[in-house]
């Protein structure tokens, strides 16, 4: 079995890591990835089949932090082993910009520069019940689990009418279904998660000069769950191998095997 990961700073839809797994142990598979303190599944990675291997462009792996990828195995649905591990780090983020995403699709990525009094402010409570004890004068306290942000501030700016324009799409339209949970990836000086999902309610958009294309926006969101990391729309679809490919010969005699066509980006939009 072999894993493979590959830093990839390229602005097409936004930066990632390529993960490779190639000849899994198991009937089925799943990746992990470990960044700041936490494990995420990586988006598209989860449940594999083991026949071929399997390879995704992550696109929700943090800045300037490495990211730690491991396979785990099953068999009947049981855990039956754990891959060796493989580390990539995601640099080329300038200070003071963010990537926002919808995270079940990479395609919607923008860029945007953070205004002043983002992520000023964290916060994060832990909820708790005071017991009152008969006899006693303190009580016990029962604490529970630190949870996530809670409202933090993501203000930010989008300089073009096409940004802008993406940018609110994220958020969900008249006649979109989006979630308005948001995949933001800023960098370290931030104390921002290295990816934070965050559920953003109420975005406000405030127009900038004469033409309005440029938008500063008033943003808080609370951290929340991504997201099922099973569900991902895929970048490379078979549409775009039949524009490629005149004939399925001429696509077999391209590939050694479905799992580096899977990696052929170059036929996109063909």
């Amino acid at each position: 079995m072999t894993l493979i990961v590959r830093a990839t700073p390229a602005d097409r839809p936004s930066p990632y890591i390529d993960v490779l797994v190639t000849d899994p142990l198991g009937e089925r598979f799943t990746v992990t990835r470990m960044c700041g303190g936490r494990s995420f599944k990586v988006r598209g990675m989860v449940n594999v089949s083991s026949a071929g291997g399997g390879t995704i462009r992550d696109h929700e792996a943090g800045f300037d932090v490495p990211s730690t990828y491991r396979v785990e195995y099953f068999t009947s649905g049981a855990s039956v082993g754990f891959s060796e591990t493989a580390t990539g780090t995601l640099y080329g983020l300038e200070p003071g910009w963010a990537w926002f995403s919808d995270p079940l699709n990479p395609e919607s990525a923008v860029k945007v520069r953070l205004l002043n009094g983002a992520a000023s402010a964290l916060s994060r409570s832990t909820p708790a019940e005071l017991l009152e004890v008969p006899r006693r004068s303190v009580g016990f306290t029962l604490p529970g689990t630190r949870g996530g942000l809670k409202q933090v501030v993501l203000d930010c700016y989008t300089e073009t009418r096409e940004d802008g324009e993406r940018f609110d799409a994220l958020f969900g339209g008249y006649d979109s279904d989006a979630l308005s949970i948001v995949c933001v990836r800023a960098s370290p000086e931030t104390w921002l998660p290295p990816t934070l999902f965050a559920f953003v309610g109420s975005p406000v958009a405030h127009p900038v000069g004469q033409r309005g294309d440029a938008l500063t926006w008033s943003l808080s969101g609370d951290e929340t769950s991504p997201p099922a990391p099973a569900f991902v729309t895929p970048l490379l679809e078979y549409d775009d191998f039949t524009a490629w490919f005149a004939t399925y010969d001429e696509f077999e005699a391209s590939y050694p095997d479905y799992l580096t066509a899977q990696s052929d980006y170059s036929v996109r939009g063909a």
